[in-house]
């Protein structure tokens, strides 16, 4: 029997993430004393870390060719376990992500309340993308290498949601967001696609034969 994520908490991790975004919104982008903190804890980040305006970094260059490279290593571990189902449910994944982040960050808008640079940041795109790419790596590694690709994605994320901040592309609320929208996705598409704890396609064969086996012995 295969083990999968349950819908239920699938389905509950959906509906969590989307008011956590929800909630998020409101708080620190909406109001004036959210905006005040959100800005501020910006501020403070890069002052610390020597950048008093917004600037480009290391992490401009690299972002694109470090997706790109998880992409690969995404869909190599699919072809590797031969699931078209793992790689149909990392895909819409990402795609959604992306998508979504893009067209949120578009409509939303930010109040004009003095505080900052008005134009809204909310999602925050590479946040979600990174995020993105962190779950799906780990809904398609097998289970025995799973910690190890949740420990890469984890600090991967934690490094990029730092430096967002730090060089001011992006507030808290932002990175927050954006990791949030990541979650909900997911939470949606192993609803339509179940990829957690999936077999590939060999495994299936192999536990079918086990069955078969321990069925004649039962007989005899």
């Amino acid at each position: 029997m295969t083990h999968r994520t349950s819908p239920i908490a699938a389905l509950a991790a959906a509906i969590l993430a989307s008011l956590g975004i929800a909630a998020t919104y409101e708080l620190l982008v909406v109001s004036y004393a959210g905006q005040m903190v959100d800005q501020d804890v910006m501020e403070l980040m890069g002052a610390r870390t020597g950048n008093d305006a917004p600037t480009g970094g290391l992490l401009a260059e690299i972002q694109v060719p470090v997706l790109a490279g998880c992409g690969l290593l995404i869909g190599a571990i699919c072809l590797a376990r031969r699931s078209w189902r793992l790689a149909l449910h990392a895909s819409l994944l990402i795609g959604a992500v992306v998508v979504l982040a893009v067209v949120l960050k578009s409509e939303l808008q930010r109040p004009p309340l003095d505080v900052g640079n008005a134009l809204n940041s909310f999602p925050s795109n590479t946040v979600a993308a990174f995020a993105a790419a962190g779950i799906a790596l780990c809904a398609v590694t097998p289970r025995r290498a799973r910690p190890l690709a949740a420990i890469a994605a984890t600090a991967g994320l934690g490094v990029v949601s730092f430096t967002v901040v730090s060089q001011q592309w992006h507030r808290p609320s932002d990175v927050i967001g954006g990791a949030l929208l990541a979650v909900a996705v997911a939470a949606v598409v192993d609803l339509l696609i179940p990829a957690w704890n999936a077999r590939p396609a060999r495994a299936h064969t192999e536990h079918d034969v086990r069955d078969w086996q321990r069925s004649r012995a039962a007989v005899r």
